[in-house]
């Protein structure tokens, strides 16, 4: 692990984060500290301990979404943010042992960590490896830009002192105002206006097969994790013009 980290003002700088008590920012970046190269802190009581942070300071940095609980392991914590904190490179970048609590993870358009897997997000896990984020934008090119929404976090385990009052999170009154700035002159959004075309045909034999295997790897990462793999089949169909029945008869030769 590193012994050096960064901090972004896009994050310390943040109302949310600001008006955080002067406890659960102290935790934050002490969480920050004591995580391994991909953001994730194995270690939070120890950590809490070492400063004396309450079990409410961390409820409070998990309600505001500043951490994430992996559903797969809650002993650990995530930093949502981690990359856009950090550019680590590759030379001196050290593999974290956590790869089950990646690979359950999505990337939306910043390089923030979501448990959200719709609306453009994409998994952590490519063609069975791990995603090295500064190649998210050439990964991401393809993908139609949208609003992220709210992530889904599970509600804390294992910190129950609970004598915060429910906090405010504007980053999401932020999200909803935006949402329905983009509705369109008849009041409907997106969803109320149906699904859009589909994309023309890919007529490149090549293409079309590079195209098949990405979203046949994203749809078989989905129904491991046990997702609904619909909006994937809907984002084949409206960027590459593939077909549900395309994507799942595909057989590559000698196959």
């Amino acid at each position: 692990m590193a012994e050096k980290r960064m901090f972004s003002n896009l994050i310390l700088n943040n109302d949310d984060f600001i008006e955080m008590p002067a406890e659960a920012q102290m935790l934050y970046v002490r969480l920050n500290m004591a995580a391994d190269d991909r953001g994730i802190c194995d270690s939070p009581r120890t950590v809490m301990r070492s400063c004396g942070a309450s079990n409410d300071s961390m409820k409070l940095l998990i309600a505001k979404k500043f951490i994430l609980l992996p559903a797969i392991k809650p002993s650990v914590v995530v930093i949502k943010h981690w990359w856009v904190h950090n550019n680590a490179r590759k030379e001196r970048f050290k593999e974290t042992k956590h790869t089950d609590v990646i690979s359950e993870l999505f990337y939306d358009d910043n390089k923030s960590y979501s448990q959200n897997p719709n609306d453009g997000h994409i998994s952590c896990v490519l063609n069975g490896k791990l995603i090295w984020p500064p190649d998210l934008p050439e990964i991401m090119e393809n993908l139609a830009p949208s609003l992220p929404p709210a992530d889904t976090q599970p509600a804390p385990i294992g910190y129950p002192a609970d004598t915060q009052p429910a906090p405010q999170n504007r980053i999401e009154e932020n999200r909803l105002n935006q949402i329905s700035v983009d509705q369109d002159s008849t009041g409907k959004g997106e969803c109320e206006r149906g699904n859009p075309p589909p994309a023309a045909a890919i007529t490149d034999p090549e293409k079309k097969k590079e195209r098949i295997l990405h979203w046949k790897a994203r749809i078989e990462f989905f129904n491991r994790m046990k997702y609904d793999p619909g909006c994937m089949y809907d984002l084949a169909r409206t960027q590459d013009g593939l077909t549900k029945e395309e994507i799942d008869n595909f057989k590559e030769e000698g196959s």
